[in-house]
């Protein structure tokens, strides 16, 4: 039933389409004369509830709809850790190579101050030996030879001999502890190496200060002079007066020592028969040079 309001001629015109409208099935609506409309009547049809399939669906695009947000949200929030994650090892790493490059300029200069503090030991160390050794090469005992003479009877002796001294020209005192001198006949090759045999040592201990002199001339207590191994001949005189292929060598060894050390002076001469003296001139090297015995190898 569908109820209007109004006047009569409006009322009556509703009728009408009161009728018309329940031909056609249609709901029918309350209207006031001034034509607005108060309160729909819907028809059993439309007031028909969804069925449960659309409410299904509904909830499906809802459930779906939230899932998107929350697979949303958790995208965000794990992109945003994994950031923070690479950012924080990022900075690890730049502070560790940081670190690392401190530490090896640490070490490089610590390497560097302990090769100047090595360097500077040595120096001192090689400047202290320095003064040590100027101390005692000023203090110590310095045996050498000195006066060398051919004695002989006539020009063509053939038992000459050779005098010698050895003179202490050092700072401190000497102890000779064994000595040797010999006398020979060489040609025109001298031996390379001077004679250092212990077996032919006939001079023992003894001892000599600063500027004492030893030998078989001029001295208290006078050696042996130096004999040859063998008598001369004529033709050995005019050979050494020649001066080309026979020599008189004067050599031998003096073993000594002092307050710093142990010494051995190997010393040779030459005859020179002009001049009537010795000389060292044109001895091999190893003539005429003193080693320290005791000196660590």
């Amino acid at each position: 039933m569908v109820e209007y309001w109004g006047t009569k001629d409006t009322q009556a015109t509703s009728k009408d389409d009161k009728s018309h409208a329940d031909e056609k099935g249609a709901g029918s609506i309350v209207i006031t004369n001034d034509n607005r409309q108060i309160y729909p009547h819907a028809t059993q049809e439309s007031r028909k509830k969804p069925s449960w399939v659309e409410k299904g669906t509904l909830i499906v695009l809802a459930l779906t709809f939230l899932a998107a947000l929350f697979a949303g949200y958790e995208a965000n929030r794990l992109a945003n850790l994994t950031n923070t994650a690479v950012n924080d090892a990022e900075s690890a790493a730049t502070k560790q190579k940081a670190d690392t490059a401190q530490a090896l300029e640490f070490a490089k200069e610590a390497a560097e101050a302990s090769g100047v503090s090595a360097k500077a030991a040595a120096e001192s160390a090689t400047a202290a030996t320095r003064n040590v050794d100027v101390i005692i090469n000023s203090e110590r005992a310095r045996i050498l030879t000195g006066s060398i003479i051919l004695t002989k009877n006539g020009d063509t002796d053939p038992q000459p001999k050779v005098d010698y001294t050895w003179i202490n020209f050092g700072r401190g005192a000497a102890i000779i502890r064994n000595m040797l001198v010999d006398c020979q006949i060489v040609g025109a090759t001298v031996p390379n190496i001077p004679i250092d045999n212990l077996s032919k040592v006939k001079h023992g201990q003894a001892a000599l200060g600063s500027g004492g002199i030893g030998g078989s001339i001029g001295v208290q207590y006078p050696v042996p002079s130096c004999l040859f191994d063998r008598p001369f001949t004529p033709e050995d005189w005019t050979a050494i007066g020649a001066g080309k292929t026979e020599f008189i060598l004067f050599s031998g060894f003096i073993r000594y020592e002092d307050a710093f050390h142990k010494y051995n002076w190997h010393f040779g001469d030459i005859y020179i028969p002009d001049g009537k003296f010795f000389s060292t001139a044109g001895l091999p090297e190893a003539y005429n040079q003193e080693t320290q015995e005791d000196q660590p190898k």
